[in-house]
């Protein structure tokens, strides 16, 4: 049986401070005016649609579209930013590293970076896919599951 999470929202740690705060302060023997804080919203604003498909959703259709090809033995979704613990900066993954890794039922090995349809390629992701390129390797930029099943097809 899985565990409900316990991680509280953004909005109920606000809310969880600023009652703690107003009960300290009405414990303490100084009087303590407290800043206003204001409501939040109860409910996030709806996104205004684009129309355009975003990346995520581009991301997930062509996992499961190759995770069914017959080509496919395997695809890896390969994660890689910088986070914040305390004072220190951790950074996980290499920079420039493609979205996904696949590997092929004939050995080969092909890294695939997701874009959505206006999505902008950096350099370090440029300079990756033309050393794995140079290198005698197959990498590219999906912007839909055609063009990953194009790549995956042209190995």
């Amino acid at each position: 049986m899985a565990r409900a999470s316990t991680r509280k929202t953004l909005a109920e740690q606000i809310r969880a401070n600023t009652l703690a705060s107003r009960f300290y302060a009405r414990m303490s023997i100084k009087p303590v005016t407290l800043p206003e804080v204001p409501d939040l919203p109860a409910q996030r604003a709806k996104a205004v649609p684009s129309g355009m498909e975003r990346e995520a959703s581009v991301l997930k259709a062509i996992i499961a579209a190759l995770r069914k090809h017959p080509k496919v033995a395997s695809v890896e979704r390969n994660q890689s930013g910088v986070f914040r613990d305390g004072d220190r900066w951790i950074r996980v993954g290499s920079k420039g590293k493609l979205d996904l890794t696949c590997y092929l039922t004939s050995g080969l090995y092909i890294e695939i970076e997701v874009k959505s349809a206006k999505g902008v390629v950096s350099p370090e992701q440029q300079k990756r896919i033309e050393t794995i390129r140079a290198k005698g390797g197959m990498a590219g930029v999906a912007r839909s599951v055609a063009e990953a099943e194009a790549l995956v097809n042209a190995a």
